[in-house]
């Protein structure tokens, strides 16, 4: 119990279809794992919702400082429309793997503050396999 982690030590690797794996040092990344549900309300609910879960999803964002030495679309094919799978570091050595198309890539600048990127991910199951990290 009380096994916190630190976020500087959560990174999130990215392997895409075509190209090799990396580790991406990143800002933060969020990911949301979710059910389509399907309303099945009817007399017998007793007036209240009743709902069925439907097929998985997840969903994720990925925010970073742009690495001049390491451009996202070079070296690690950060492009909308890639396919890969994306490991979600839950602590330096667990992570859910998620199979993932980039959805959109963002990049960002200011006057005050360094150039930056991120990236939007939504679940796909051609590209691989939804793994939960051992207990």
């Amino acid at each position: 119990m009380f096994n916190f982690q630190r976020g500087d030590y959560v990174p999130v690797g990215w392997n895409p279809q075509g190209g090799a794996g990396v580790v991406l040092n990143i800002k933060s990344h969020s990911l949301d794992i979710s059910v389509l549900l399907f309303d099945t309300t009817n007399t017998g609910s007793g007036g209240f919702r009743s709902r069925l879960a439907g097929v998985g999803d997840a969903a994720g964002t990925v925010n970073a400082d742009y690495d001049l030495d390491l451009s996202p679309y070079r070296a690690a094919l950060i492009t909308a429309g890639i396919s890969g799978i994306a490991n979600f570091y839950l602590s330096p050595t667990n992570f859910i793997q998620v199979p993932t198309i980039i959805e959109k890539v963002h990049y960002e600048s200011a006057v005050e503050s360094e150039v930056k990127y991120s990236f939007d991910v939504k679940g796909n199951s051609r590209a691989g396999l939804f793994v939960y990290p051992a207990l």
